[in-house]
């Protein structure tokens, strides 16, 4: 069996004196690369965090959309609409139950009047 004989590369490499530029806390995770890739954002080395008001519409289109954020928006307008159907029903009751007390207010009148009329 014949053994490999190593020898030390004569580069030695380089040696770092300058002062360095780097910013403390500004490096991306991938995670944070990825995030700013899917989102078509600029990929320039700026840590900047992404502010995204959740009421305005992000604008992508569904079809780019991967199976679970289109469950998760399914979900986002299920809820909306949700709300929006408890809101009118509480509405709807609140109004009738004013209209049915309305009726009986009214009713009492005509028979307060009709027994104190002579």
């Amino acid at each position: 069996m014949k053994k490999f004989d190593w020898e030390k590369p004569p580069y030695t490499g380089q040696v770092f004196t300058q002062k360095s530029e780097t910013i403390p806390d500004q490096a991306m995770t991938l995670r944070h690369i990825l995030e700013r890739y899917s989102r078509g954002l600029d990929l320039g080395g700026k840590n900047e965090e992404i502010w995204q008001d959740p009421n305005e519409s992000s604008g992508v289109p569904l079809k780019k959309l991967d199976l679970v954020d289109l469950q998760m928006a399914g979900n986002d307008v299920k809820e909306v609409i949700g709300n929006y159907k408890a809101e009118q029903s509480a509405k709807k009751k609140a109004q009738s139950e004013k209209e049915i007390e309305d009726r009986v207010k009214a009713e009492l009148e005509k028979r307060t009047q009709s027994t104190n009329t002579p």
